[in-house]
């Protein structure tokens, strides 16, 4: 938490500017070998305040099988580290796609969720951790990917900056 753009990238990591202080990585000094990817939100006067890690694609049956087995891997890893977690598993009121088959149809049309919070106010974080959210995304009705997101406690400030940035040229 708080280490500066530079600070990182003097320990040989490899950021690819995206704007808006967000940076991308394959590496990470601690990262997990079932996450290909990062993003790092590293703002000039807070520094590194979040990080939310990708694995790489997962193909899934329309049940999605395979998404919830590699969620579930993450969950069960991370309620052992920090107490269970909050877990939302649900179909919005309405959705068509209700039934177990249309499982990855409904969360590619953003219609399920698949998520676990473990939030400082209740559960074992460290410190300098708001929360962890795990969470599934599709990309097609046939693709997925878990993303790993952790929150620091200078996050509130890093958005600040954000916006101050966004509405400087106004």
């Amino acid at each position: 938490m708080g280490e500066t753009k530079k600070d990182i990238s003097n320990k040989g990591i490899t950021l690819k500017d995206d704007g808006n202080y967000w940076y991308t990585t394959k590496d990470l000094p601690k990262g997990n070998s079932k996450l290909t990817e990062y993003d790092l939100l590293i703002t000039p006067k807070s520094g590194l305040c979040k990080i939310v890690g990708y694995t790489d694609t997962i193909y899934s049956n329309s049940f999605g099988n395979q998404l919830i087995s590699e969620f579930e891997f993450f969950e069960n890893a991370l309620n052992k580290k920090y107490g269970n977690g909050e877990k939302y598993d649900f179909v919005k009121s309405g959705s068509i796609w209700d039934e177990e088959k249309y499982w990855m149809m409904g969360l590619y049309q953003k219609e399920r969720y698949l998520t676990s919070i473990w939030n400082k106010e209740k559960d074992n974080l460290p410190i300098h951790l708001n929360y962890i959210a795990l969470d599934t995304h599709a990309r097609t009705t046939g693709e997925g990917v878990v993303t790993l997101n952790y929150e620091f406690i200078n996050t509130d400030k890093c958005y600040e900056e954000q916006d101050a940035a966004d509405t400087d040229n106004l």
